[in-house]
């Protein structure tokens, strides 16, 4: 791993600002399919803008995850992105379409494996989803340690307790860690993330179509972590975080949309409630009933 290769970053966006893909030739447009957008770590849904603007031109319907900075609690972040699928799954009864961008493909991945009533593809960028922390760099694993120790001292961050369970050996050397061994045991400790991490090693059901798209020259995360069984695997030339402004990357992404999305014309939809069922509003009270202050 080379982490000088990122700064091409700006090269790739401006390659992809001339390529064809980018103006929506060469591509297999959507058909308004819904497309959930999950961000990589310490970074939030702006990183994604150009990608989900992109998507919207080429005739789908793509809309951000709702976070501000992946940092949070594997768990706590899953039960946000999970209600976000339900509520995109009831407005036309389709199963909507996942893409994420590094530790956003994680995620992407446990939410293909948890709802596949909900998710018909997931696609991810750059995503260890078969790694573990010895597969990134070590400036990233070096950030970490640091936000382990921050999320020891507030809550709502990564902590020293997220890493029980990961695979490999991801706990990262805090204090916490040292001082207090038994958040490390999951045998002793339930922890918010003990489910978590064996839904990310679980391979993704059948039913919804898994791409890993990779880089041989990605500076932060090892190529082999980034692909997994039940995933196409598909290798382009990109930096880590140039994966959401490379040219390779989208022709790859619209690839891997049409197909799923050409898969999932062929299941029955599951309708959304007739509209005045929506407004329905509640029943006045009956008579007798009697109104107490709580």
């Amino acid at each position: 791993m080379n982490i000088l290769g990122e700064l091409r970053i700006p090269l790739e966006l401006g390659t992809l600002m001339r390529s064809e893909v980018w103006h929506g030739r060469g591509v297999r447009r959507g058909n308004g399919e819904r497309i959930l957008a999950i961000p990589g770590l310490f970074v939030g849904d702006e990183t994604l803008r150009p990608m989900r603007g992109w998507l919207a031109r080429i005739g789908y319907h793509a809309e951000g995850s709702g976070i501000r900075s992946n940092i949070g609690c594997s768990e706590r972040v899953m039960v946000s992105l999970e209600r976000r699928a339900e509520q995109a799954h009831r407005l036309d009864g389709r199963r909507i379409h996942v893409i994420g961008q590094s530790r956003g493909g994680m995620l992407a991945h446990v939410l293909g494996v948890r709802r596949p009533d909900l998710v018909a593809s997931v696609t991810t960028l750059g995503s260890p989803i078969s790694g573990t922390i010895d597969d990134f760099h070590p400036l990233l694993q070096r950030n970490l340690t640091w936000l382990s120790r921050l999320g020891d001292t507030r809550g709502g961050y990564i902590a020293t307790s997220c890493w029980v369970g990961a695979p490999g050996r991801p706990v990262p050397d805090t204090a916490t860690a040292h001082d207090h061994p038994e958040v490390l045991d999951p045998v002793r400790t339930r922890t918010c993330c003990e489910d978590f991490w064996p839904d990310l090693l679980a391979e993704l059901p059948s039913s919804v179509l898994g791409t890993a798209i990779y880089s041989r020259s990605d500076g932060l995360i090892r190529a082999k972590a980034c692909v997994a069984p039940g995933y196409h695997a598909v290798e382009v030339t990109a930096s880590h975080v140039g994966m959401a402004t490379s040219s390779a990357v989208y022709h790859a992404v619209a690839t891997a949309l049409a197909r799923s999305s050409r898969d999932e014309s062929r299941v029955p939809r599951n309708p959304a409630p007739a509209l005045i069922d929506r407004r329905r509003r509640p029943a006045p009270p009956a008579a007798g009933f009697e109104r107490r202050a709580s």
